[in-house]
């Protein structure tokens, strides 16, 4: 008997104007995460520990990034500053709401301290 259903957070993803789906518990072989840039489509490999998950889809984001724009980090790059980013929201769990707040839900903006 299969255990509970794991609820995921969103089955798709608008990146840079372009909608891509997101699969999870992707039946990958040798990556934990993968984009098809044709379909737009993000898959995610299954039983990946917590933050090894959000790194990797932060991963493929970042390549859809890539492809919407235009530019190409090399992979090996790439992995160093998804990584990178991932900690520094991680271990500052108020910059997403930052980052994502209007302009007018910052009291210090009409402050003038902003």
């Amino acid at each position: 008997m299969a255990g509970p259903a794991v609820k995921r957070p969103f089955r798709q993803l608008q990146i840079i104007g372009k909608r891509h789906r997101v699969v999870w518990d992707a039946p990958l072989t040798e990556n934990d995460g993968e984009i098809d840039f044709e379909r737009n489509v993000i898959s995610i490999a299954p039983n990946l520990p917590h933050d090894e998950e959000r790194d990797t889809v932060l991963h493929e984001i970042t390549h859809a990034v890539e492809k919407q724009l235009n530019c190409r980090i090399p992979e090996e790059k790439l992995r160093i500053i998804v990584t990178g980013l991932y900690a520094v929201l991680k271990d500052n769990p108020r910059l997403a709401t930052y980052l994502l707040e209007d302009e007018g839900d910052d009291d210090r903006h009409d402050q003038g301290m902003g």
